[in-house]
C-alpha cells in the first residue's frame, strides 16, 4: 500500500530534470521529471505530495510527485 508523504522541494535542476525532496523527518528523496504526475516545473521550497518508489532499493526515491499548492 502506498501512502502519500508530505515534502518540500529542496532543489530542482531544470536542465537535467532531477531534484531532491525533503520530508518532515529530514529524509531526502530523489526524483526526476518522469515521476511528476502533471507536467510542471518544480520550484525550490514548493510543497509536494509523493509516494515511496519501492522499485528502487539503494536510494530513497519518490514517485507520483504532485504539487500541493495547485
Amino acid at each position: 500500500m502506498n501512502t502519500q508523504i508530505n515534502g518540500i522541494v529542496l532543489w530542482w535542476d531544470e536542465r537535467d530534470g532531477y531534484g531532491i525532496i525533503v520530508d518532515c523527518s529530514n529524509n531526502e528523496w530523489y526524483f526526476d521529471r518522469s515521476v511528476l504526475v502533471k507536467t510542471y516545473t518544480p520550484k525550490r521550497n514548493e510543497q509536494v505530495l509523493f509516494e515511496k518508489n519501492y522499485k528502487i532499493k539503494d536510494v530513497k526515491c519518490a514517485r507520483n510527485v504532485i504539487n500541493v499548492e495547485n
